[in-house]
């Protein structure tokens, strides 16, 4: 390394560690601390939101009311979607019950659609 470039090298530990530099970078700190503390309010927000207006939904309206008094086969398979909703959202849960009802509830077989009305209604 030559001279020039250690001096230089030097200059820059010399700025890096100057109180004004010390003051910029504890400023900065604290605004990306704040920014942090923002991202996770609003993420908290958007998590609170995302479940009431799934609650409010007609879908899981009929839902836990099937879960709670439908008959063994159709409270199972509403008790399955309502879990589903919190991995999946009211989407994902509603397109998995709907292939769920194509299968038996024990075994797992393929229902014809004949077969489906008869176990779900």
């Amino acid at each position: 390394m030559s001279q020039s470039s250690s001096e230089s090298q030097n200059s820059k530990d010399v700025q890096l560690n100057s109180p004004q530099n010390e003051t910029s970078l504890d400023e900065e700190l604290a605004a990306a601390e704040a920014k942090v503390v923002e991202l996770r309010r609003l993420k908290a927000l958007q998590t609170q939101n995302s479940k009431i207006s799934t609650e409010g939904t007609l879908e899981f309206g009929l839902l836990n009311n099937c879960a709670k008094n439908g008959d063994e086969v159709n409270a199972k398979l509403a008790q399955t979607t309502l879990k589903n909703i919190k991995k999946n959202g009211l989407e994902g849960a509603l397109a998995q019950m709907a292939k769920d009802c194509f299968k038996h509830p024990e075994t797992g077989r393929p229902l014809s659609y004949g077969e489906m009305r008869m176990y779900y209604g």
